[in-house]
């Protein structure tokens, strides 16, 4: 049983650090965050969520990421970025993740790509 437990915990560090690495950080540049309410109905109650549209360029390319905030929490909200500033991105598929100042990242869906002239 022992050795079963050690398999396991070796074979759990491998795909981590398989998944840490498969993750290729681009260097981008945030371009615009772009905030906006909406009401949505939960239950009996309406509550205020957010949108976040975040604009990151890479490249000739600029990657229009969406997301929205939950109820308590959210890894969407921008944070302490600024735009203008420099900013890590991993492009997957139709995902976008951004490097927070503060550590994590920032899940996004790609809703548009616009190439920059």
């Amino acid at each position: 049983m022992r050795s079963f437990f050690l398999f396991f915990v070796a074979l759990m560090a491998m795909a981590l650090v398989c998944s840490a690495a498969d993750k290729a950080y681009q260097a981008g540049k945030l371009v615009d965050v772009d905030s906006q309410l909406y009401s949505k109905l939960v239950g009996d109650t309406t509550v205020i969520r957010h949108q976040n549209d975040l604009s990151v360029r890479v490249g000739d390319v600029i990657y229009i990421g969406e997301c929205h905030e939950k109820r308590h929490w959210s890894s969407c909200r921008p944070g302490n970025w600024i735009v203008g500033d420099p900013i890590e991105v991993w492009i997957e598929k139709d995902s976008m993740y951004l490097r927070k100042p503060n550590g994590g990242d920032v899940r996004t869906k790609i809703v548009k790509r616009v190439r920059v002239r």
